[in-house]
């Protein structure tokens, strides 16, 4: 199997097209993964009608039972009936956050710079709102206080939960999902294989169990078999000397069995190692295109085989590849046998690194790049570490390379979430990936210290100042020993470290060690060198908080200056510089030089990036606050009824980013002494912010004070400052 040179459209799928977070979303939604209809499914009708007459309902059931069809089956009749539907799997907290994420994207409640975990609060209190009905189905659910935050406790929302767990009857209402009825697996036999000689005792051996029913008539199909040649076939089967012993439960009897025949009807070759590539992927899913760019030959006709086995099936978009949990497992234990397990992991190693290069327009088609590296390296490394042992020091050489390519996958999704403000996902990834990468590649490892001031950024961003200047500190310690004190890797750790510092407060400091490292950096580097350019403005930025504005003007100027001559006037950098700029002017009172340089960069991302960048909005919002500090109020107030009327149009009426907007507007108006206006719109935000957002949310709380000052400022009759 080749490792491919794959352009295929890794898409955010499942996305109708459209939005709406006024009136709820339209009826035609369909998020995540949902599975299509298999062949010959059987509709067991009476778990269905019991599904439907509970708010929440959790299907339990040993695995290979059909939990996840029946709930398929379920969602795909409301979806016809025009009920909206979310397909999100649960086996653990990312992948939970990852699909509510996705959903609030899809009905416009993603702001940008808020986490995934923000996301999905807003999307359950959105759910909480709505009356008329929503389904969202959790698939392959494991632990029930891990789904329970995430259930909303009011509205017209339907939650369905596949699990193995009959815990799950603290959430909802318990549908017992047990094997088919000997009638349904003999019609099931009948519809899917044609046969009915002797169907009752092959039904009987495989104890109903829709999964082996499966997989037998697909190699009944394939083989031209009868059910008492399946069956002789199926009690031959020596399944101890094929799988190897593992710590692993027991399979079902008959679906190991079940899996081994419709391996042996597969043969050698492209199928077979297709299947143990999408063996070491993830269970929720795989992207159809990767696998596609996986066969050597035609793809589709390899897929098709594998579809004929019954080995995979596809989500009702066609985006999603699919294959049981425990087929899956019978695949890995078989390459395992056979020696292909290390071949399948490289081979899928490869095709996300591939992925990985995948450059997208826009942030959407970033962030689903980054949504399919974030679960398909998860999946891929516990197979890796598993394989390791207890001593990675003993793997052998191709394993432990394969290890150093799968946590270099984890660390670029990190780095990535971190680029998204996703920092409780941020957080709980670089932890296990400093962890695992220490373990496996060493504490000095390259590998390892770039995890470390991954998870550092993360922990800063989240106010966890303390954990990472420790990490940032350990960091340095270990870049100077191994590299040298001088290595512009070192340097840079340092700079880093003084950003921390300035974060935590601790402004001597953080100006101590950034001029040190930003005099080194222009003797070792030069002046307009990248690293000492953002050095020198890291500096600005401690400067200024430590109100030392005029020192930050100077740097502030400089950096302004080599960007241009070195990036040109347009590239983002020199944009930023520039914005920069016109804060630390503002900071130093230099308030008409604040007004002109924010009306500049302005203009230059209108030009540069379209009216409607949110890098653009961002610079309408400061530029209204400088023209507001300048007391240029009617200006403000023109400003910002520009940025609100742009992000109501591309962000919808309840984005975050837009009761921003409406908030800075409601203000804008109490400075010009429009206090009556300033009221009714402090009222509006903070309504829309509590029905929104959590009620002790930066903007509610933001909306609440600002409310009272203007509250007060009318009953005084008095501009509110």
């Amino acid at each position: 199997m080749r490792v491919p040179d794959m352009h295929a459209d890794i898409r955010n799928p499942g996305a109708p097209g459209t939005a709406e977070t006024a009136g709820g979303p339209p009826a035609d939604v369909l998020t995540g993964g949902l599975p299509a209809a298999p062949y010959a499914f059987q509709p067991r009708r009476a778990l269905r009608d019991r599904i439907r007459a509970h708010p929440v309902c959790a299907l339990v059931g040993a695995p290979g039972t059909g939990k996840t069809q029946l709930a398929a089956a379920y969602a795909r009749e409301r979806h016809g009936e025009g009920v909206p539907v979310a397909w999100i799997p649960a086996e653990t907290p990312e992948q939970i956050l990852g699909g509510l994420d996705a959903l609030a994207a899809q009905l416009g409640l993603r702001a940008d710079g808020e986490s995934s975990a923000e996301s999905a609060r807003r999307v359950r209190r959105a759910l909480e709102r709505r009356r008329e009905p929503y389904l969202v189905v959790f698939d392959n659910a494991v632990d029930p206080e891990v789904v329970r935050p995430w259930l909303p406790e009011a509205g017209g929302a339907q939650v369905v939960i596949t699990a193995t767990d009959r815990a799950f009857s603290r959430l909802g209402a318990v549908v017992e999902v047990e094997p088919f009825t000997p009638r349904e697996s003999l019609v099931y036999l009948r519809e899917a294989a044609g046969v009915t000689e002797d169907a009752r005792a092959l039904a009987d051996e495989l104890g109903g169990l829709p999964l082996a029913l499966a997989h037998a008539a697909a190699v009944i199909n394939a083989r031209r078999l009868t059910c008492a040649g399946y069956l002789a076939r199926l009690r031959a089967t020596p399944v101890a000397r094929l799988l190897p012993r593992s710590g692993s439960p027991a399979y079902p009897w008959g679906v190991a069995e079940s899996v081994l025949l419709s391996l042996e009807c597969l043969g050698g070759g492209e199928a077979r190692a297709l299947l143990e590539v999408l063996a070491v992927l993830s269970p929720a899913g795989v992207p159809r295109d990767l696998l596609r760019q996986l066969a050597e030959g035609d793809a589709e006709e390899v897929l098709a085989r594998l579809e004929d086995a019954a080995l995979l099936s596809y989500s009702l978009n066609g985006f999603w590849v699919l294959a049981h949990g425990l087929g899956q497992r019978v695949a890995r234990d078989r390459a395992r046998r056979e020696g292909t397990l290390v071949d399948a992991m490289t081979a899928a190693a490869g095709a996300l690194g591939i992925v990985r290069g995948l450059t997208r327009s826009g942030a959407e088609g970033e962030r689903a790049v980054v949504a399919v590296l974030a679960e398909q390296s998860e999946e891929l490394w516990a197979h890796v570490d598993g394989e390791l042992g207890d001593d990675p020091r003993d793997a052998p050489d191709d394993l432990l390379k394969l290890a150093a390519e799968v946590l270099s996958l984890r660390s670029w999704v990190l780095f990535h979430l971190n680029g998204f403000a996703d920092t409780a996902r941020a957080i709980a990834l670089g932890e296990a990936v400093v962890s695992d990468s220490a373990r496996v590649l060493g504490a000095g490892h390259p590998g390892t210290l770039a995890a470390r001031d991954n998870l550092a950024y993360a922990y800063q961003a989240a106010g966890y100042v303390d954990e990472a200047i420790e990490l940032r500190e350990g960091t340095l310690a270990h870049r100077e020993r191994l590299m040298g004190e001088t290595h512009p890797e070192t340097l840079s750790a340092r700079d880093t470290l003084a950003s921390a510092y300035r974060a935590a407060g601790r402004l001597d400091a953080a100006v101590e060690l950034a001029e040190r490292t930003l005099a080194e950096q222009e003797r070792l580097l030069g002046p307009d060198h990248a690293d000492t350019l953002r050095t020198r403005s890291n500096l600005a930025h401690s400067y200024r908080a430590a109100g030392r504005s005029a020192h930050a003007v100077k740097l502030c100027e400089r950096t302004l200056a080599a960007r241009e001559r070195v990036l040109g006037v347009d590239h983002p950098d020199t944009l930023r510089s520039r914005s920069n700029l016109a804060y630390a002017y503002g900071a130093a009172g230099r308030l008409g030089e604040a007004v002109r340089q924010s009306e500049r960069v302005l203009a230059d991302r209108k030009r540069v990036l379209g009216e409607d960048h949110p890098d653009t909005l961002r610079s309408g919002d400061y530029l209204a606050y400088a023209y507001k500090a300048a007391g240029m109020t009617a200006e403000a107030v023109r400003q910002c009824e520009r940025t609100l009327a742009a992000r109501e149009r591309v962000l919808g009426l309840h984005h975050p980013d837009t009761l921003r907007s409406r908030n800075n507007l409601a203000s804008a108006y109490g400075a010009a002494g429009r206090l009556e206006e300033a009221v009714l719109l402090h009222e509006r935000t903070l309504a829309d912010s509590e029905a929104v957002l959590d009620p002790d949310h930066p903007i509610t709380a933001v909306a609440r004070e600002n409310l009272a000052l203007a509250r007060a400022a009318l009953a005084e009759d008095a501009p509110v400052v």
